[in-house]
């Protein structure tokens, strides 16, 4: 199957600075449309759908509002893309009144991920999920991952996807949907990790630093474009909380943008 080429948001001109960054003699008008809005301190509701859940018993999750379903299976995995987000034993944490987080597992022993991923995407949608975090992925769509993605941001929620620890593949899905914010793992500001994804990724994370806290709580660096996208989601939470709205001009300031990512 041929790659799926994703159309890049660095096509308008907020700035002069923005234009040097992104794109060379641009003349576009910036899209007035907000990606998220939600009332300034109105309680922000985040899904996050990985592999697994949340163990109760995880102290730095006592005072967050956590939903998550009984079957879930415990997982290191979804605990340090949780921590990550939240901001576990970090002094600027997420506020726990200002988010509600929901914990939407996905079996990655089963055949039938896309299937999976389009059921977790719409109970996202059902909740009215604000933020959506995705950081497992599909090789292939064929349930309408993208339609779901889609629906998604027309309710005014923004999906951020993990583009896949695969240097030599395209993104998986839903990182590659045209609505989905990819993001993929650096090393340092514009270097890609060895072993991040590198094509239809917009924007970059840089990994090194970033601590995640595991069922046991025991605290490290994974690396990964998981952490990766676990921690712009918690940069793009934060200006929610502070904001009220995301527009495209402020993701271009928040994350690294990658603008020429259909190539690499």
């Amino acid at each position: 199957m041929a790659d799926r080429m994703k159309p890049s948001r660095a096509t308008w001109c907020g700035s002069s600075a923005l234009c040097l960054v992104l794109t060379a003699g641009c003349t576009a008008t910036p899209v007035e449309t907000p990606l998220a809005s939600r009332s300034p301190g109105a309680r922000i509701a985040v899904a996050i759908i990985d592999d697994g859940s949340v163990a109760e018993e995880s102290s730095w999750l006592d005072n967050y509002n956590v939903v998550q379903p009984e079957h879930g299976t415990p997982s290191d995995h979804t605990a340090q893309v949780v921590s990550v987000v939240v901001g576990a034993g970090l002094s600027d944490a997420l506020d726990s009144d200002a988010v509600g987080i929901s914990v939407l597992p996905v079996s990655l022993s089963t055949q039938n991920q896309d299937g999976q991923l389009v059921a977790r995407l719409d109970e996202a949608l059902l909740n009215g999920a604000d933020v959506v975090l995705v950081t497992v992925g599909a090789r292939h769509d064929q349930a309408g991952i993208c339609d779901r993605v889609d629906a998604l941001a027309a309710d005014g929620a923004i999906v951020i996807a993990a583009a896949g620890n695969f240097p030599s593949l395209g993104a998986d899905y839903p990182a590659r949907c045209d609505s989905a914010v990819s993001i993929g793992a650096l090393d340092a500001p514009g270097v890609f990790a060895s072993y991040s994804t590198r094509r239809q990724v917009e924007f970059g994370m840089v990994v090194k630093g970033i601590k995640a806290t595991d069922l046991s709580g025991d605290v490290s660096e994974p690396g990964g474009t998981s952490i990766a996208a676990a921690a712009a989601a918690r940069t793009i939470i934060r200006e929610l909380i502070e904001r009220g709205t995301l527009m495209d001009e402020q993701l271009l300031l928040l994350l690294e943008p990658l603008p020429n990512h259909t190539d690499n």
